[in-house]
């Protein structure tokens, strides 16, 4: 330990670079007078977050200053995450936040992107100082097992996390947890284990029984896993990842009620934790409970309202749960608010996604979720009609559209019947978005379209009827083609493709030799009016040749009629 303080003494701050984010330019003086007396001279320094991105983007530094509060537009703490989810911060870079607010809330928001300390305004020099050294050693001496980790060397993280620990280093508890997480990545749960077993055994510590806690729900132990995380709850009722391990634990074991008490009594705990949400949002959509999903993406908005591009895929799922909630609710009040609901989130971010996203429309989003109301409420024509009209407006451009806007399009065709159209749009999609492009929120959201047994049935319902329907066309009995066709159609009311094969059935019907002229007239008649629920839809060429041919069958049993 005497070495590990030596050490600290002789850190050269003169070789290392800086860079400060903060509003306040007084503040940003007051600092670089603070860091040039310590040692430092390569000093930057940014207002906003924009601007921030923009020398982050160019540089790398050896040590990030950041405020946590930024005035308008993003926080320190959404900027620490851009950061991270870019790879613009170097592994061995120190990141500490800065804030003069010590509120629960604001901390535990703080500490989860996992800056190596903060700081609560006013602090000294010496102790800014005594912490920036801490935390330099401490990167120092692990440097070699964050490289590992980084590159997934895990063997060889492994390796170095034990010869640091039988040298007795003074970071021993933080190596431990660092090898509990090499440990869990590559399937050593035992190994992990016994290393925090023996760690307990020297003193108690809440952080272990979290790390405990974690093996064992990887173990499938789920009572022990409990019992660990309820004795580190007992020591840290602030450490925020306690009830989320805690919550995945109930919902292995089936509990649900138990996991959505875990992870409602975190968000009490730490109101503006992004993670704690997303969780809620996973665990309502797996319940269906999607009016309370739909509400933890607005508390998501609020958030992220200043990142354009999360806030486009929030603003998108939304609208899905909003959507799903309302349909699956059936009731009329809530089909009635639907559209006031929808309009007003459209409103309420408009200007904070204007200008901040390039490639995201709001105009054509706002079409979309306006047509998805439209079918939502009961006017399935008029909705499939505004969405075809958008698709064809976009053409070629509408398989490169943001997730955001062509996630709401294919859903809209699937709440439409439309599933054909639904597959083939998700096929032209050059290639899907990576996990970095789409938030997470909108991949759950989506997902339940793939997922929900409802909406999976109707879907399967409708597509082996349909087949049904065109085996019997095939062999020529088109009587039994048109009941299921309308079968079809009563699980899919405004599918293109069953109104199509039905009006084909009725023509070739009505074609019979032997039919008698007030039958074919039927026929006939039930044809156009079928077709002509399909006018001004901008469809296919091959659905408008065959909407042709029929309309041509038509005419020309009309003109062999008036000859006899």
């Amino acid at each position: 330990m005497k070495d590990h303080k030596e050490n600290a003494e002789v850190v050269d701050f003169s070789r290392m670079s800086v860079f400060m984010l903060d509003d306040q330019e007084s503040f940003q003086k007051m600092m670089k007078n603070v860091l040039i007396a310590i040692g430092f001279s390569s000093i930057a320094a940014a207002s906003s977050a924009e601007a921030g991105k923009r020398l982050c983007n160019k540089n790398r530094y050896d040590m990030y200053l950041i405020d946590y509060n930024l005035g308008a537009g993003e926080n320190g703490r959404q900027f620490i995450h851009y950061l991270h989810q870019y790879g613009k911060l170097p592994e061995d870079a120190v990141v500490l936040m800065v804030t003069g607010d010590a509120s629960r809330a604001m901390v535990l928001s703080a500490i989860e992107e996992e800056p190596d300390d903060y700081l609560i305004k006013p602090f000294s020099s010496q102790q800014f100082r005594q912490r920036i050294v801490r935390c330099i050693n401490r990167r120092n001496d692990l440097r070699d097992i964050y490289h590992a980790v980084n590159e997934k060397r895990y063997a060889d993280a492994i390796r170095l996390c034990q010869e640091q620990l039988s040298r007795m280093s003074p970071y021993s508890s933080e190596i431990r947890i660092i090898l509990t997480d090499v440990c869990i990545k590559s399937n050593e749960y035992q190994m992990a284990k016994s290393m925090l077993e023996e760690g307990l055994a020297f003193h108690e510590s809440a952080r272990f029984r979290l790390e405990l806690g974690k093996v064992c729900y990887h173990l499938g132990e789920y009572a022990e896993a409990l019992e660990n995380l309820s004795l580190a709850k007992q020591m840290k009722p602030f450490l925020m990842e306690i009830y989320r391990i805690e919550c995945s634990t109930y919902v292995k074991m089936g509990e649900y009620n138990m996991a959505e008490k875990a992870i409602d009594d975190a968000i009490n705990i730490s109101p503006q934790s992004s993670t704690l949400l997303r969780m809620q949002i996973d665990l309502a959509a797996g319940q269906h409970n999607y009016i309370k999903m739909r509400d933890c993406i607005g508390s998501l908005m609020e958030l992220h309202k200043f990142e354009g591009k999360r806030l486009a895929d929030l603003m998108s799922g939304f609208v899905h749960a909003a959507v799903l909630f309302a349909s699956s609710s059936g009731e009329r009040y809530h089909l009635d608010m639907l559209q006031k609901i929808v309009s007003s989130c459209v409103r309420r971010y408009s200007s904070y996604i204007t200008g901040t996203n390039t490639d995201f429309s709001l105009e054509v989003f706002d079409a979309v979720s306006k047509a998805r109301v439209d079918v939502t409420v009961g006017n399935g024509m008029k909705g499939k009609k505004a969405l075809y009209r958008i698709i064809n407006n976009l053409s070629s451009s509408v398989s490169t559209v943001p997730e955001s806007i062509f996630s709401s399009i294919v859903s809209g065709l699937v709440q439409l019947g439309d599933y054909e159209y639904a597959d083939n749009l998700q096929k032209s999609r050059k290639e899907p978005p990576t996990e970095s492009e789409r938030d997470s929120v909108l991949e759950t959201c989506i997902g339940i379209y793939n997922t929900d047994e409802s909406i999976k049935d109707k879907k399967e319902k409708y597509k082996s009827i349909n087949r049904q329907g065109i085996e019997a066309y095939k062999n020529g009995n088109f009587s039994r083609a048109l009941e299921l066709f309308d079968e079809a159609l009563r699980k899919s009311p405004t599918n293109t493709i069953a109104i199509i094969n039905k009006a084909q059935s009725l023509l070739r019907l009505a074609q019979d030799p032997n039919i008698k002229k007030a039958q074919q007239d039927v026929y006939i008649t039930s044809c156009q009016e079928i077709m002509s629920s399909l006018d001004g839809l901008p469809l296919s060429s091959e659905q408008e040749i065959h909407l042709n041919d029929i309309r041509a069958g038509v005419q020309n049993l009309k003109e062999t009629a008036q000859k006899k």
